[in-house]
Parts: C-alpha cells; sequence; structure tokens
C-alpha cells in the first residue's frame, strides 16, 4: 500500500507594519544642540482631531477632582467638648433661648454644616472618552503650532548647563519636555524653572492644556503614537 501523504499548513505571509498616516501637520526638529534640521510630520492619531474643548475641559475638570484631598474637618456641637449647662433662665431675659455653650452662635461652639474629611469629590469618566480628550488636546496644541520635536535630547549627559545651552541656542522659554524614561534627562531639567518633564506614558489631558510649549522627544513622540491609537469621533 501507498504512504499516505501528511497535508501541511500553508505558512502565514508576514503581514507589514501600518506606518502611521501622516496628520497634514508638522512640528519643526531640532537637535540636543539647539539647531533646527527641519521639520517632522506628526502622526495623525494623536494630531490630527478636530478640537472638542468641551470635552477637554471636561477631562480637566476630572482630574482637578482627583487631586483634591479631603483633609478639611470641623467639629460639630456633637464633637465640641463644652458644658450643657442652660446658658440662662429660659425666660425673663428678653434674649432668645439657649441650653448650650456648644450651639454654632457661641465662640467655641460647633460648625454648621462644615466640611468633613470622609467626603468623596472623585469623579468619573469613560476610558474612550478621557483618551479621545487626550488626543484632542495634542491636536489643539499642534495646530496653535506649539508642539517641538527634539532629536537625540534623551542621550545628553545629567547636567544641567546642557538643557540651559539647549533653551537658549533654540530660543525656547517655558516648556514640557516629554520623554520616553531618561533619567539623564531628568537629571539634567530638573531644576531648571518653567521647565517641565514628563514621561510619555504618564502626559495627560491637563499636562497638554497647561503646556506652553510641548518639546517632544524622538522616543516620546513614539510612544504617544501608541498611545493614541483610537478612532476620533
Amino acid at each position: 500500500m501507498a504512504a499516505k501523504q501528511s497535508k501541511t499548513a500553508p505558512k502565514a505571509k508576514p503581514t507589514a507594519k501600518r506606518a502611521p498616516k501622516k496628520s497634514g501637520l508638522s512640528a519643526p526638529l531640532f537637535t540636543c544642540s539647539g539647531t533646527q534640521t527641519g521639520e517632522v510630520d506628526l502622526p495623525k492619531e494623536i494630531f490630527g482631531a478636530k478640537p472638542n474643548a468641551r470635552l477637554v475641559a471636561q477631562a480637566v475638570r476630572v482630574f482637578l477632582a482627583r487631586q483634591r484631598q479631603n483633609t478639611a474637618h470641623t467639629k460639630r456641637r456633637a464633637d465640641v467638648n463644652l458644658t450643657k449647662k442652660k446658658v440662662y433662665k429660659q425666660k425673663g431675659t428678653g434674649g432668645a433661648r439657649h441650653g448650650a455653650k456648644s450651639a454654632p452662635i457661641f465662640v467655641g461652639g460647633g460648625v454648621a454644616h462644615g466640611p468633613k474629611n470622609f467626603e468623596n469629590y472623585d469623579l468619573e469618566m469613560p476610558k474612550k472618552l478621557a483618551k479621545k480628550a487626550f488626543v484632542y488636546a495634542l491636536s489643539d496644541k499642534a495646530q496653535d503650532k506649539k508642539v517641538t520635536v527634539v532629536k537625540g535630547l534623551e542621550k545628553i549627559e545629567p547636567k544641567t548647563k546642557k538643557i540651559s545651552d539647549f533653551f537658549k541656542k533654540a530660543k525656547m522659554g517655558k516648556a514640557t519636555i516629554v520623554h520616553s524614561g531618561s533619567e539623564n534627562l531628568v537629571r539634567a531639567g530638573r531644576n531648571i524653572q518653567g521647565v517641565t518633564i514628563v514621561r510619555a506614558q504618564e502626559l495627560n489631558t491637563y499636562d497638554v492644556v497647561t503646556a506652553k510649549m510641548l518639546l517632544l522627544t524622538q522616543e516620546g513622540l513614539d510612544l504617544l503614537a501608541r498611545r493614541g491609537e483610537v478612532k476620533n469621533a
């Protein structure tokens, strides 16, 4: 009898990675020495959306509410250690009747309707809307020409003078530097007034809105492109 031929499954063809769509917007490209070498196209996924001011404002409100701490606390009249003896007799004084010194109208008495430290100020926002608000905020910055890309900045020496020289030569003022996690960059720029350093993985809508200028490293821009892969409404 003839041996049966074994059927082998056809090998799957390797799928090529999709190139990020161009948004039609570009940002100036600088070297770590502060010299402009041209422009770089910004990916459409995070910079090509039509800004939605209401959604961005909602995301900022949710962020600020989550930062609020419920440390304020006042004592009610039941928590004040004062005498409960009747202040004066019920009738014949011409004044209002009072039964204790702990009443809110007396000095040292309890506080009426004061803040309590068990209040919960957290607000919620759907993840999809929060992601869209992040994309809208970045798109607004790009359209306002407040996005700059720097190549090789994450490999500089951890010296403040290096970052200071870059800002002087590039003629930039206050900026938010977005990087991929370079310790040298953090050490070099953390003592410069007006400069904020944020990792691309931790950048949020509030950081984007409050930034005077977004200074993206090449590695930070790649990470933002991965975060912003969402269909814009």
